[in-house]
């Protein structure tokens, strides 16, 4: 008979790991495909009198975001790589929370909380739960 208990930890971990991909993924897939990066910045683009309005730090910001994004979240719905996307997109959550913040101090954060979360818990979660991956499958840790 089958221990299903003893996998409990795993199916968590892949839920998470499949959730935050699958959300990042699709929104990226949004902003780069659908949208286009000219259409993104110019909705998060900065007021002309704002002390840090420059289009480097726009469209740098806006690309790192939506390829790391892109990229990450496809990575993460296999399990490949997984620790080093989990630090990029760690790093991703940080340039979104400041774009956000820089257009509205108080903006909600219902669009950052929830990725941060699940990033949160998959970076402190033990790596041996991360057993339903590519990264396990060829022994990467």
């Amino acid at each position: 008979m089958i221990d299903f208990e003893s996998y409990n930890h795993s199916v968590f971990y892949v839920l998470a790991r499949v959730i935050l991909g699958i959300l990042l993924f699709m929104q990226a897939y949004d902003k780069v495909f659908k949208i286009g990066l000219k259409g993104v910045v110019s909705a998060y683009e900065l007021p002309a009198n704002h002390p840090l309005n420059s289009n480097f730090l726009v469209w740098g910001g806006t690309i790192y975001t939506s390829f790391c994004e892109l990229i990450g979240g496809f990575l993460l719905i296999f399990g490949l790589l997984t620790n080093y996307v989990l630090y990029l997109l760690a790093l991703d959550m940080v340039i979104a929370t400041l774009g956000f913040c820089l257009q509205s101090p108080l903006f909600d954060l219902k669009y950052i909380w929830n990725r941060v979360v699940l990033i949160g818990f998959l970076l402190i979660a033990p790596i041996n739960w991360n057993v339903f991956s590519l990264d396990h499958l060829f022994g990467m840790r």
